[in-house]
């Protein structure tokens, strides 16, 4: 490399052309990428005459380059079944490498419904003969009890209550989302005529666990509509 070959690189053309065209014929490759500071090559090498179904892959895309460009060059062969050798990344032989299974959506409880909004049908109870003097009485308000509440969440939701806690989160752990937490606030006012007045956007900023929405209807019906834990 002296003075002689310095001058013959700055005189004699670039054949980039040329060399694009041998390496095409050479091998078919599937990608082209470029090793360089930023990407300026790419776009001269398409008009070169790259076959179409060859991919660019950018290694650097300038000085704001964060390095992420080669964990997406990576991302890529990988996705597409090639096996780089990662033996220099790990000191020693990678061994071999395993597709990772989908992932399958689990559909066995659905937490959206496509009908009305519905109440439970009462169990029948025994015929009882009331005196005159009680039937003259007001109707007594339906009374709540943490019970009856954990039965209506669980229902709604489509569990046991056994499976309930006051600390289950009604999004995170139950699966309740928006819509069915409107059936669950539906469900509490058709069950509970003194909840009717209270607005949705009241309930649901504050209703986050079980034991949120207990404490919020026990603190709504109090102790004089019989309300009990």
């Amino acid at each position: 490399m002296d003075t002689d070959y310095w001058a013959n690189q700055i005189c004699s053309p670039v054949r980039f052309f040329d060399a694009v065209q041998a390496a095409v014929s050479a091998a078919s490759a599937d990608y082209v990428a470029e090793a360089g500071p930023r990407s300026t090559l790419l776009t001269l090498a398409r008009q070169c005459g790259l076959p179409p179904q060859t991919r660019s892959l950018t290694l650097c895309g300038g000085p704001d380059s964060n390095g992420t460009e080669m964990l997406g060059v990576a991302a890529t062969l990988l996705r597409d079944g090639y096996s780089p050798d990662l033996s220099p990344l790990y000191g020693q032989p990678a061994g071999p490498l395993h597709r990772i299974p989908p992932y399958v959506f689990d559909t066995s409880s659905r937490f959206w419904f496509d009908g009305g909004v519905g109440a439970a049908v009462p169990t029948a109870q025994p015929a009882a003969v009331t005196p005159v003097a009680e039937r003259q009485q007001p109707a007594q308000v339906p009374t709540a009890s943490e019970g009856a509440l954990l039965a209506v969440i669980a229902d709604v939701g489509g569990y046991s209550v056994g499976e309930l806690a006051r600390s289950s989160r009604l999004s995170d752990d139950l699966g309740y989302d928006s819509l069915l937490q409107l059936r669950l606030f539906d469900r509490l006012r058709a069950d509970y005529p003194q909840l009717g007045h209270i607005a949705i956007v009241e309930v649901l900023p504050k209703i986050h666990s079980v034991g949120d929405v207990v404490d919020f209807v026990v603190e709504r019906l109090g102790p004089a509509a019989g309300v009990t834990r």
